[in-house]
């Protein structure tokens, strides 16, 4: 839950100190806190140490997905990404049952941006098809995303943008500032597209003040790569 709401130092700590406990009464769940672990790295850009949390997962039995498919689409690796997200979706262990809609949303995610989009069309398809299955605000703000990233690929940037306006207010609704922010990147980006230089400031502004609030280096590396884009694209059009 801190990890979610952006408290990633304190999030980090308790998980180091559940862990240990973890060795001694319950072993089995060991797997999964180590998922926790890399999911707070990959939200505060520790990519390194992600990587690591995520590997130890694995090795312990458990399924770190959809994280460490996040992280290979960060780190550019989106082939690398889709396949392992499929491979997730196999079996019918707990792991798998238990995350199944976060992974189905995103592989839907990672089909668009591999321009695998019947892939993504079906997957999306199944998701909104059964809302009582999937009612949870995380799971419809990643299908929001996914959807996004279709309609990019189709060269639909206003119901684009509109997918994305959705998916900061779902995420906003559970408290998640860090992936509300990466959905306002998202926007910023399609939205200096557009021409909307005032509205991707605006998003912009609010990314800045949450990448400082939690203290994520990934957040400010990438507000400084889009800063610079705007900046050029201001430039541009002045000229």
């Amino acid at each position: 839950m801190l990890g979610v709401h952006g408290t990633l130092k304190e999030a980090e700590t308790l998980v180091r100190a559940a862990l240990d406990q973890l060795a001694l009464d319950a072993p089995w769940a060991t797997g999964d806190a180590l998922r926790v672990l890399g999911d707070i790295h990959l939200a505060a850009g520790d990519f390194a140490e992600a990587e690591t949390a995520y590997r130890a997962s694995h090795a312990a039995g458990w399924d770190p997905q959809p994280g460490l498919a996040l992280l290979q689409l960060e780190q550019g690796q989106a082939e690398a990404a889709f396949s392992a997200l499929e491979r997730s979706l196999v079996g019918n262990r707990w792991p798998t049952l238990q995350r199944r809609g976060m992974v189905l949303a995103t592989l839907a995610k990672v089909a668009a941006r591999t321009d695998r989009l019947e892939r993504a069309k079906q997957v999306i398809a199944e998701l909104e098809s059964e809302p009582q299955r999937w009612p949870m605000a995380s799971i419809r703000a990643l299908t929001a995303e996914a959807k996004a990233e279709l309609f990019m690929r189709e060269d639909r940037l206003v119901e684009a943008a509109w997918e994305l306006q959705t998916a900061c207010s779902r995420w906003a609704e559970i408290g998640s500032p860090t992936s509300c922010a990466d959905a306002r990147l998202s926007l910023a980006a399609l939205l200096i597209r557009l021409g909307d230089r005032t509205g991707a400031e605006l998003e912009l502004g609010t990314v800045l003040a949450v990448a400082k609030k939690v203290d994520s280096p990934r957040l400010m590396r990438r507000y400084d790569e889009l800063k610079g884009l705007l900046a050029g694209a201001k430039q541009e059009a002045l000229g």
